[in-house]
């Protein structure tokens, strides 16, 4: 069963449902997986940002960690000036490390639920949790529960998608483990139940198009180098600790240093901050003042990094995934090479 959303999850899932889009909630927790049937990057990056304007969020990150799968954090400020997120992961076919497994329809045409929050169908929920955590090679007893509890909503059409993935032996283990909720024993036979799998993919990801998401990880980066100026040294210090983990949910990790980073940490998507702004060229400077409390320059470390992420990813959405233009009707075409 799936966690309570938050209040800024449901209005989430509430946008999405006004804008009749076909889509599918797969799990809450820390972050939101949602399924949404397929659209052009270009589209889906129009919703998000709409969302963001009409709730007064922060758009200031955004990961391609598949070809067709985009991790997004929003971000906002309560009274005390506190930075909260919302960290929608949203994909249309289920692919995991260039491998597809589920299509966009797969997973939300039999889609139920409430008026707002459609969930995918059990044994489309049982296969889907299952992939993810073989894939992983991470399969616990919580996460063994949510398994059989999907299973026993419908063992037969669970079993159905068992037996496409795997074969003989492998499918009977498995199909032993979920309807009588003993998963540990499936510890052992991890590595050989995520071969098999991966050897069942029904396709893999075009080479072109993981080139082209490299080349948009060098060319568009996702990480920040920033330097903290003026003030105290051990009042910077504390605020660059500080802003590193209070803005870790928007990086794929940080680092505080006192030397400069390398280049690698754009690509990589990693927050570096230092107090010594002498040592290297950042991306980023934020001035702090003597005197200044300590909570009230963090709150200004995070608000002028998160501004600025938002500015460079509303720059970057234009620049590399802008709306393809009409091609000219033939009429204007003839005219032309006329």
């Amino acid at each position: 069963m799936l966690k309570e959303p938050t209040k800024i999850e449901r209005e989430l899932i509430s946008f999405l449902s006004k804008k009749k889009i076909r889509f599918c909630v797969l799990g809450f927790g820390g972050d939101i997986d949602i399924a949404i049937s397929p659209l052009q990057p270009f589209e889906l990056f129009s919703l998000v940002q709409e969302f963001c304007q009409q709730n007064n969020l922060l758009l200031v990150q955004m990961l391609q960690h598949e070809q067709s799968a985009f991790y997004f954090v929003m971000a906002w400020f309560d009274k005390d000036r506190n930075v909260h997120y919302l960290r929608p992961d949203i994909c249309g076919d289920y692919v995991c490390n260039g491998r597809r497994y589920l299509s966009a329809n797969d997973l939300t045409q039999a889609a139920s639920g409430n008026s707002e929050i459609w969930t995918p169908s059990p044994p489309i929920d049982f296969i889907y949790y299952l992939i993810k955590k073989i894939e992983k090679l991470s399969l616990e007893s919580e996460h063994g529960g949510r398994l059989s509890a999907a299973w026993a909503r419908d063992p037969k059409g669970a079993e159905e998608w068992v037996r496409r993935f795997w074969k003989g032996k492998e499918a009977d283990l498995l199909v032993k483990a979920a309807a009588t909720d003993r998963w540990a024993d499936l510890h052992l036979a991890l590595p050989g139940l995520r071969k098999s799998l991966r050897a069942s993919a029904s396709s893999r990801s075009s080479r072109s198009g993981e080139l082209n998401r490299y080349l948009r990880r060098v060319c568009y980066p996702t990480g920040l180098a920033v330097a903290i100026m003026k003030g105290a040294a051990p009042g910077r210090s504390l605020a660059a600790s500080r802003a590193a983990i209070d803005l870790e949910p928007v990086f794929r990790r940080t680092r505080v240093y006192k030397a400069g980073p390398t280049i690698l940490h754009r690509i990589r998507s990693t927050l570096v901050v230092s107090a010594k702004p002498g040592l290297f060229r950042p991306d980023l400077r934020v001035q702090v003042h003597d005197g200044q409390p300590i909570d009230d320059m963090v709150a200004d470390v995070n608000e002028a990094i998160l501004r600025h992420m938002t500015k460079r990813l509303r720059r970057r959405l234009k620049l590399s995934h802008a709306k393809p233009k009409d091609p000219p009707s033939r009429r204007r075409v003839r005219a032309e090479r006329g």
